[in-house]
């Protein structure tokens, strides 16, 4: 198979209460009566609950539901707003309600951080590694349109507007000329709320419905839609526990057309975007399960469940000494047991070798100071995400 070329700027490369029939146990009951400033913005797709449901209409009510948990909601344009949805759930996670309410109708579910998208199940499969994919290419533009569409906030649009007007309005207020979304449909939709999406994430989120995705002109003025190259052959890594406990048999089952290599901290994939999208799946559902095995276990250990919190009472002494940057984060990281990820392509981008030779030491430094200080000689940048530390290049 001869691979395409992936290009950087073209992908080429009041509160709604639970309805009639609804019943909600454990925290959700004062969940329903609490007013969205009384609640928890941040989504809790672990958190314990249950739903009764009789042929109710999906969007209306997976719209409630979600707002009651604080997750913004997206059923692709080209599933019935009716369609009938009969559930009863007792003592289950938020997430499963989601998963089980699109199996029951037939449908595919994508989890984003604040969103939860439905729609048919090959456009929940791309809709996760189109994000990723535009995100990594977005992250080459200049700093202020690379800020405005890849960093995270709320997003709202008013019921009645068109997907046509939505877009243009997120594309002048990122930057861009996005005239071109005039060739898509005028549908009226009712309103979105996502409490905390990255501009790219929206754009793919309502694009994904029209089987499009977003393109940026070479000059990185103007926004488009274009149709999904589902044929593009594209190399992606993986790094980290998840990614190297997947063994090339089950890979090779979701993908056969893939080239697999092992790479440092992890694997390299290079395979057609659809055969990529559900190897992406398999990925995400690998982690989630992960994450919430890490977080039992370090809240067995730390009820606050997290690394950061673990060693915020523990300090470092270590005299003057010479090494290499990756080596000497490794060993710091085994010392704190935790996670590293060495984000080794960010370092490529900058020309920064992650074998730079440095000078330090440390007097009752925190796991912060730490790091800070490890990273200073080259100017890389570090986020502790549960029990993981990515070490990675701006």
């Amino acid at each position: 198979m001869k691979p395409l070329l992936l290009s950087l700027f073209l992908l080429t490369p009041s509160l709604a209460l639970a309805q009639d029939g609804t019943a909600v146990w454990g925290w959700e009951d004062d969940a329903i009566t609490q007013t969205p400033a009384q609640r928890d913005t941040k989504p809790n797709w672990n958190g314990t609950t249950g739903v009764m449901w009789n042929e109710q209409p999906l969007r209306e009510t997976l719209g409630n539901f979600a707002r009651i948990n604080s997750i913004g909601f997206m059923l692709d344009r080209r599933i019935d707003p009716g369609t009938p949805v009969s559930l009863d759930l007792k003592q289950v996670t938020v997430r499963d309600v989601f998963e089980q309410a699109a199996a029951q109708c037939g449908l595919g579910f994508c989890e984003r951080e604040t969103v939860a998208y439905l729609g048919p199940p090959d456009a929940a499969e791309l809709l996760q590694l189109l994000i990723a994919l535009r995100s990594e290419q977005l992250a080459k533009l200049p700093k202020a349109k690379r800020d405005a569409m890849l960093l995270p906030k709320p997003f709202r649009a008013e019921a009645f507007d068109t997907p046509v007007a939505t877009l243009q309005r997120l594309a002048e207020e990122t930057g861009f000329d996005g005239t071109a979304f005039d060739r898509l449909p005028h549908d009226v939709w009712l309103e979105i709320d996502f409490p905390n999406e990255s501009a790219c994430a929206v754009f793919s989120l309502i694009l994904i419905g029209f089987d499009q995705t977003l393109a940026v002109s070479r000059d990185a003025t103007k926004l488009a839609p274009i149709p999904i190259p589902r044929e593009l052959v594209v190399v992606r890594e993986y790094k980290g526990q998840v990614a190297r406990q997947l063994t090339e048999a089950e890979l090779l089952s979701l993908a056969p057309d893939a080239s697999i290599a092992s790479i440092s901290q992890g694997i390299s994939i290079e395979t057609p975007l659809e055969q990529l999208a559900k190897i992406e799946m398999l990925i995400a559902k690998r982690t989630t399960e992960y994450n919430a095995q890490q977080r039992r276990t370090s809240t067995q250990q730390n009820p606050a469940g997290d690394a950061l919190t673990r060693l915020q009472n523990e300090r470092l002494t270590v005299p003057p000494f010479s090494g290499a940057l990756d080596k000497t984060l490794k060993t710091l990281a085994e010392r704190m047991q935790i996670e590293l990820i060495i984000d080794e392509k960010s370092f490529a981008a900058k020309n920064v070798r992650i074998d730079t030779q440095i000078s330090t030491s440390f007097d009752q430094a925190t796991a912060t100071e730490v790091f800070e200080k490890c990273l200073a000689p080259v100017g890389a940048k570090f986020r502790f995400e549960g029990e993981t530390v990515t070490v990675f290049m701006e």
